[in-house]
Parts: C-alpha cells; structure tokens; sequence
C-alpha cells in the first residue's frame, strides 16, 4: 500500500494541471514573493533529487546531473487499477531507468559545479554573496529527459531557496538546451569536439536561466496571456496540456509560468493554445445601454 501510495504522489505536474483545468480552480504558479529589500545570493549545493524514485537517477559522482524517464509498463497510470498494478507498473519502469542509468553513468564529463561558479558572476543584476548564512542559495542542476526510446532533452536548471534568507519560498528555473541527443550517442561516447560543444552549450544554458531568474527578480517576467501547452521535454511520453502563463520571450523562445518552475522552451518545439478566459458580459449592462 505504501507503493501505491507513492505513485500518487508521483503523477506528473501535467496530470495535476489537468486536473486543475477540470475543475475550475485558481492556478498556483510559481511566483517570487514580495520583498522589501534586495536579497543576496550565493551558489548553493542541495540535492538535485528531492524526491527519489523510480524514475530519476543521478548521473554523475557530484549528483548535479539527473536522469528521468518514465517509460516501461503501461505507464505510471495504469498503475491506478490497483496496488498490485502500481507496483509491477513502477518496477517495469524501474528496471528501464536502471538500464539506461548504466549506459549513461559518467558519459556526461562536466563539473556543473565549476561551470556555474564562472557563469554566476558573468550575469549582471544580481546581488552575489559569499559566506553569508543569511543568503538565499542557488543550486545549479542539469536535467536529462527521456523524451522517446532513443532521445533525450536537456536543461540546465537552478534551483533557488530562500529559506536561508529567512524567507519561506522555493522555486526552479530550467532552460531547454537548443539540441536533442541520442541516449545511444550519449552512452557510446562523445568525440572531443562533441564534449567540448556540449561544455560550451551547457555555460551558455545557464547563463541564460540564470538571465530568466533575475529578470523574474526584477519583475520583468510579467503576465502576457493564459495558455496552454504540449511539450515532449515537459510531459514526455504522455504529452499532456500542461497550463501556465507565457511570460515573455523572443523570437526564438517562450518564457513560462507553471507551476513550480519556470521555463525556457523553443517556441518550435511548444504547441501552444491560447487560454484566456473570455470576459463574462453583464446583460444589465447590455440593457442600460439598449435603455440610453
């Protein structure tokens, strides 16, 4: 019973959206809360795992590369039909992530430690810090995504704690890498070159998020529309509609509110439907006016 337990609490953040469109409810996306005066920062070192399971793996010795994917089975779902069903269900999902854990174990060499300790002080706009208990923590992560049987997604991702600084609040900023890899390219070893471009995308990747973070901090990430969204990267396998708020952007990009995280995604990898709800119209104001 304490599995099936579990896998309830494990259903993927598009299920509970989902859920949440259904009926009706106010969203609760990740917002920084209201502070008087500017906080300080200082690169922290959590775990990367909050929750272990069945379907995430550290990839590396530091724990600072995570592994998730959740194919094998029927699907988390169908573990729904049952105690029993629940736990074959997590157990055929776990031997998937076991196997691809051994291929890629120690493939991606990179110390997303010292690449960020060099990123951080590059970005301007952020007040840094060193020593200080009273510090909010930034932790840097770089996810793998399993998106299909032989692609994986990548982000480089921070996660940001306020705690420290006395202020109850925690959040997660991830930014998509432009390219996909093969699990198989991954796992049979990179060329120097390849390693070297990888190296230089996750900087630039982190960078990035961490430009999302401060413009977050700076209140420039502000509500342009609801919507809608599909992504392989955010609801793989199942590809759900995910909700948040698209929040800004470029060209190439779209910047969204969800719930728990922000996100960085490819505009051309993103299905994206427009959610806003139509303004209600009054018919005592439509009769007013018929009266005028």
């Amino acid at each position: 019973m304490r599995q099936f337990s579990l896998v309830i609490s494990r259903i993927s953040i598009a299920a509970i959206v989902s859920t949440v469109a259904a009926c009706g409810g106010v969203p609760n996306y990740q917002v920084i809360p209201k502070i008087s005066t500017p906080i300080s920062h200082k690169i922290g070192n959590e775990n990367r795992i909050s929750h272990p399971n069945h379907m995430n793996r550290y990839l590396d010795n530091n724990q600072t590369i995570v592994y998730t994917q959740n194919f094998g089975g029927g699907g988390v779902g169908v573990g729904l039909l049952g105690p029993f069903g629940v736990a074959a269900n997590m157990n055929m999902i776990e031997e998937i992530t076991k196997s691809d854990t051994l291929k890629l174990k120690g493939k991606i060499r990179i110390d997303v430690n010292a690449i960020y300790k060099s990123v951080f002080t590059s970005v301007h706009g952020l007040s840094g810090a060193s020593g200080l208990d009273n510090a909010a923590t930034i932790t840097p992560v770089v996810d793998v995504i399993k998106m299909s049987d032989d692609k994986v997604g990548i982000s480089t991702g921070l996660i940001v704690d306020y705690n420290p600084a006395k202020i109850t609040w925690k959040g997660k900023y991830r930014y998509k890498l432009d390219k996909d890899y093969s699990l198989s390219g991954i796992a049979s070893g990179w060329s120097d070159e390849q390693k070297d471009s990888f190296k230089q995308s996750v900087a630039n990747g982190f960078r990035e998020v961490t430009k999302l973070y401060r413009d977050d901090v700076n209140k420039q990430l502000t509500k342009i529309r609801d919507i809608k969204f599909k992504s392989e990267f955010t609801s793989p396998r199942f590809n759900f509609d995910q909700m948040g708020y698209e929040v800004g952007g470029n060209t190439d990009r779209i910047y969204i509110r969800s719930f728990g995280v922000v996100f960085s995604l490819l505009r051309q990898s993103v299905v994206i439907t427009d959610n806003t709800k139509p303004v209600q119209k009054n018919d005592n104001e439509d009769q007013v006016k018929e009266n005028q």
